[in-house]
């Protein structure tokens, strides 16, 4: 590359720092997004924990007949608790490992039928929205979790069988699910913003807030699990995030002025268009761009396929021996983490800003996340499952810090734009 060309280069980037946002003139309705993206995390809230438990107690209940499940991760027989069984040969403990092995295996299922799906449509969401625009897919990415939702809680009313929850899952999946619904709230944030490092730590600011208001609720879905039970606090939630996509349609504005035409779009064209896109080089980028563009992409399925994994294996490894949380003690843990994680996330990004390049601290983060998981596979104590929670940067900081290095550093960042 000679001379020319690198000034050519850094011109561009130049411009990518200080561009501006693709939408010009932002109002009121813009930012209405994200007081539903708030007020949906608030009632998530009331439904990942409850069907994220409900899976064990249902097959504890098919393994212990004529027992009750108190809620709290422990079962009667005789008036002992299986969890306070840590003799092997016992048959309290005997039960007690077949019920977590069960477990296990079906949230093993699941999670691959959900992340499969997820990963699949992951490639092709910002695709679609090129075309349909952002707020269609965000309805439909919604409309998903509603699927699941309805569900989980006809599953638990008319006490079907655990299979079917599998198809909940495939729903959500299918519209993206979890991780789907960051991207697209990652892309319309990234609509109203300009680029460079304010957008991710704007990112940053809207994930953490997001946590802050999950917790906050999180501290008492215990309390409201023994209470209720499960099928009140998922209709609750299902009812709520019906309002919120109603409103969402009527209110909140479309970021896209320029859309593709929908004869145009096909399967197998969106299969080209985005191999084409991951694959092809230009002379404009030299084909360096486009390299580290691609490792981001790489680097944030694989990290968001980690953090699924890992939310439906957690509850499960704390609710059985050696901890024997109950689901208030679950409540407690999370709700702490998701509150206390976001502001010390976002003082360390402050200060990584002002001293390390955008992609040195998305190794920073990266590496904290892997001796968390380390740790956290080694934890024996309850108190080591908080000091290993409270000693990383936040998975959602990881989730928005590696989105943005792939906006900032890739001049191709129109193809997330419609351009």
């Amino acid at each position: 590359m000679d001379g020319n060309q690198e000034q050519e280069v850094k011109k561009d980037e130049t411009q990518r720092e200080n561009g501006d946002s693709l939408v010009k003139e932002i109002t009121w309705r813009h930012y209405s997004f994200f007081v539903l993206h708030f007020i949906q995390s608030i009632f998530y809230a009331t439904s990942f924990p409850p069907m994220r438990q409900y899976l064990y107690t249902k097959i504890a209940n098919e393994h212990i007949k004529n027992t009750s499940f108190a809620i709290n991760s422990t079962f009667d027989i005789g008036g002992n608790s299986l969890c306070w069984s840590h003799n092997a040969s016992t048959e309290r403990d005997a039960t007690q490992q077949k019920i977590q092995a069960e477990t296990a295996t079906w949230t093993r299922y699941m999670t691959l039928t959900s992340g499969v799906l997820q990963v699949i449509t992951w490639f092709y969401l910002s695709y679609l929205a090129d075309f349909v625009g952002r707020k269609p897919m965000i309805i439909i990415n919604n409309l998903g979790y509603i699927l699941r939702l309805s569900v989980y809680a006809a599953v638990i009313y008319f006490d079907l069988a655990k299979g079917y929850l599998l198809i909940g899952l495939v729903f959500d999946g299918l519209s993206g699910g979890y991780s789907g619904y960051n991207q697209l709230t990652s892309i319309y944030t990234a609509d109203v913003t300009k680029r460079g490092k304010m957008r991710g730590f704007f990112l940053t600011v809207i994930y953490s807030l997001t946590d802050i208001f999950y917790g906050s609720v999180n501290l008492l879905s215990g309390y409201m699990l023994k209470s209720y039970k499960f099928f009140w606090p998922i209709s609750l939630s299902l009812i709520v995030h019906v309002i919120l996509n109603i409103t969402l349609y009527f209110i909140v504005p479309e970021t896209l002025e320029q859309k593709g035409e929908l004869k145009d779009l096909s399967p197998t064209k969106s299969v080209r268009s985005v191999v084409s896109f991951y694959l092809h080089k230009t002379e404009k980028d030299g084909g360096r761009t486009r390299f580290k563009f691609w490792l981001c992409l790489i680097s944030y399925t694989l990290i968001m396929l980690a953090i699924i994994g890992k939310w439906d294996v957690t509850p499960l490894f704390a609710m059985n021996s050696p901890f024997c949380w109950t689901s208030v003690e679950l409540g407690h843990f999370n709700g702490s983490l998701t509150i206390i994680q976001p502001a010390i996330t976002i003082i360390i990004l402050y200060i990584l800003q002002r001293f390390l390049s955008h992609e040195l601290i998305a190794v920073f983060g990266l590496l904290s996340m892997a001796i968390e998981n380390l740790t956290l596979a080694f934890s024996t104590q309850s108190w080591m499952l908080y000091l290993c929670k409270y000693t990383y940067l936040k998975s959602t900081y990881n989730i928005s810090n590696t989105f943005s290095v792939c906006l900032h550093d890739c001049p191709y960042f129109e193809f997330f734009q419609g351009r």
